[in-house]
């Protein structure tokens, strides 16, 4: 599609500058019958281009914008939430601002690699703490996040390759660890504990910890 718009493009300059050019010397055309064929065919094919920028172009890029700009903030309530989650299961109360703050890749890696008591770092103590009630608001998220992935993928067209993949795979990790329940085994459950840890923190098997949300850039690619 993108390539689409872009000999889109190209064949409107061509058609404009072939327009003005003829509309100079008008003789031409009146003499050439051909000419005069080229120009008419080089003013429908401006006048329907600009039909297709306004009716279809134009309202697509809006609709896709919007599409994107609500999965962010989707994005963004589901770290949020599920932060609350992981707080709760080291009994903290919890705030707006300290959610907000754990939502940045940098402050949740080092907030949750601090050590907690007999515990190596508080990421071990979330899952050491994590009860079946926590566990289950915590798949309910992932389900909801793989719920707004899915619609957005259903609704707009996706032509980077790396990018629908990318959704694809994190739409099957969520949709996978929802269906299991709370009765997860305990490879499962580390499983998605290390899910989560490279989804809040930026960790990535090649490159190490990210500075930039690989979810956030995704959305913005789209």
């Amino acid at each position: 599609m993108k390539n689409i718009n872009k000999i889109m493009i190209c064949l409107n300059i061509i058609a404009i500058i072939f327009y003005l050019f003829l509309l100079r010397i008008p003789k031409f055309i009146a003499q050439y019958n051909f000419l005069s064929l080229f120009y008419n065919i080089a003013i429908a094919f401006t006048a329907s281009s600009i039909f297709y920028l306004i009716n279809v172009y134009i309202p697509s890029q809006k609709r896709k914008s919007i599409l994107k700009n609500n999965l962010e903030e989707q994005y963004l309530n589901f770290k949020k939430e599920c932060i609350y989650l992981f707080l709760s299961a080291l009994g903290y109360s919890s705030s707006e601002e300290l959610q907000e703050k754990l939502c940045i890749l940098e402050q949740f890696k080092e907030y949750f690699k601090e050590k907690y008591h007999n515990y190596p770092d508080r990421w071990y103590a979330v899952w050491g703490n994590m009860d079946d009630y926590l566990l289950e608001d915590l798949l309910i998220h992932l389900g909801t996040l793989k719920d707004d992935i899915q619609f957005v993928l259903n609704n707009t067209e996706v032509y980077d390759e790396k990018v629908l993949s990318f959704f694809k795979d994190l739409s099957q990790y969520a949709y996978d660890f929802h269906t299991r329940g709370v009765h997860l085994e305990y490879e499962r459950k580390k499983s998605l504990a290390g899910f989560l840890w490279r989804l809040f923190s930026g960790w990535t098997l090649s490159e190490g910890y990210k500075k930039e949300d690989i979810v956030k850039r995704m959305i913005k690619i789209i």
